[in-house]
């Protein structure tokens, strides 16, 4: 029996965000006996996909560089790594920011394929949002293949050179609107009669958490039945708590945390909001609107 291709993705970690539930609904996807993901993560913590990555016979490798900061080791352990596997023909990098390492090391040891992927259309304008703006642009120097979730993440990342749109895709039977499935999540979620307004994203400056909720502090004053269910984890949790405190809301929002239906939580709400600074081809927005929420 022919042994199965196996393409190396490449991420920060293996939670669940856009990037992550993307490459994951691929790979449920794929035919497995063709081909197999396995994975580069970069923090030593243990994500949340990674049992199922393990049962779908997917393998983990884990770097820390994103934990300790230290470049020079990362480089050491890449030019193990690739010396140690020469069975990867495929590398396929999602996390910009470190592509110039990777895919440099990859095409070192003469991995044909080495794939760059472009996720996002903007940076943060902050010292370390700029640093790593920086980084992004040096993805395409080992890259020999481009891809883009959009036009606009194309000409982010890659600028006047030439790119391949691949859509976000998603598995649509699992987001259709289900009545059943909404009177069960609101009453687990203690919602009566409330017009619930939904956001699912990490809590990190790009997602502009503090300006939805201050937008949602207007609304509540207007529409007193209301509440605001948030989905996610993420740096500026706590600061987002307690600002919903400072604004005396935090009663009308539901800090739901991360779980792996998400789908079933999209059916909870009747609108969705995503006030991000920028995106690539936001998988939520798809998922949103799949599940019918204006």
């Amino acid at each position: 029996m022919t042994e199965p291709i196996r393409v190396l993705q490449v991420v920060a970690s293996l939670n669940a965000g856009g990037m992550e539930n993307y490459i994951m609904n691929l790979y449920r996807m794929v035919d497995k006996s063709k081909v197999q993901f396995d994975f580069v993560v970069h923090h030593a913590a243990v994500g949340l996909y990674e049992d199922e990555i393990q049962e779908l016979g997917g393998k983990i490798y884990h770097f820390t560089v994103l934990d300790d900061k230290n470049v020079v080791k990362y480089i050491s352990e890449l030019n193990r790594f690739f010396d140690e596997h020469k069975e990867y023909q495929i590398i396929h990098g999602h996390l910009s920011s470190l592509a110039v390492f990777y895919l440099g090391v990859a095409k070192k040891y003469n991995v044909p394929w080495r794939i760059a992927h472009s996720h996002g259309a903007g940076f943060l304008h902050t010292l370390k949002g700029t640093a790593k703006y920086l980084l992004f642009r040096t993805t395409k120097w080992n890259a020999n293949v481009r891809l883009a979730c959009s036009t606009e993440a194309g000409k982010y990342l890659y600028g006047k050179d030439t790119f391949e749109f691949v859509p976000n895709g998603i598995d649509v039977d699992r987001f259709t609107f289900d009545e059943n499935k909404r009177i069960e999540m609101r009453k687990m979620l203690g919602i009566r009669d409330e017009y619930v307004i939904g956001h699912v994203g990490r809590f990190n400056l790009q997602k502009n958490h503090e300006y939805l909720l201050r937008i949602f502090k207007e609304v509540q004053q207007k529409t007193p039945n209301i509440k605001l269910l948030l989905l996610g984890e993420g740096e500026l949790f706590s600061k987002i708590q307690n600002l919903a405190e400072d604004l005396e809301i935090k009663d009308k929002i539901i800090f739901a945390g991360v779980h792996k239906d998400v789908e079933n939580y999209y059916q909870a709400m009747d609108a969705f909001v995503l006030p991000s600074l920028f995106e690539g081809l936001p998988v939520t927005g798809i998922e949103a609107q799949y599940s019918g929420l204006p």
